[in-house]
């Protein structure tokens, strides 16, 4: 009776560890993707930055990750300047496109806002639209693959 228990309980215990390294596993990958996505996105990044914004340096850009949501998309946050005042967050989704992800939603704080280029402030009726970092980067390649061919 004893060893019947001790068997099931060794079993359970088994089970257990192999359904935790899985995961452990799992959450290590996404970690490293969600990673090898910051390394790509930062260019279009601080392209943004530099193409809409005065007073920002894009070499203090700070990038985290902040909530990883479902279907790969996760929300990320970042600061300027090493200024907790000017910060800003997006969602990055997978995509088909060149990236293999997409940008969307840029949120900005107030006094980020109040650095943007005049002829893209979002207080004007005939300021300019401005591209996601996402938007930046594939207009980039493009320019590049033209210039190649050519």
């Amino acid at each position: 009776m004893k060893k019947k228990k001790f068997k099931k309980f060794w079993i359970i215990i088994i089970i257990l560890l192999l359904f935790g390294g899985y995961k452990f596993i799992h959450h290590l990958e996404v970690k490293k993707n969600q990673e090898e996505l910051l390394t790509k996105i930062r260019p279009g990044v601080e392209m943004y930055f530099e193409k809409y914004y005065n007073n920002v340096d894009p070499k203090t850009i700070k990038l985290d990750i902040w909530v990883n949501k479902a279907m790969g998309a996760f929300d990320v946050i970042g600061t300027i300047n090493n200024d907790d005042k000017l910060d800003f967050g997006f969602t990055i989704l997978p995509s088909d496109n060149e990236l293999g992800f997409y940008v969307e939603g840029t949120a900005l704080s107030g006094e980020l806002i109040d650095l943007a280029k005049p002829e893209y402030s979002w207080d004007k009726e005939d300021s300019k639209y401005m591209l996601t970092p996402s938007q930046l980067l594939i207009q980039k390649m493009k320019k590049e693959k033209s210039k190649n061919k050519s």
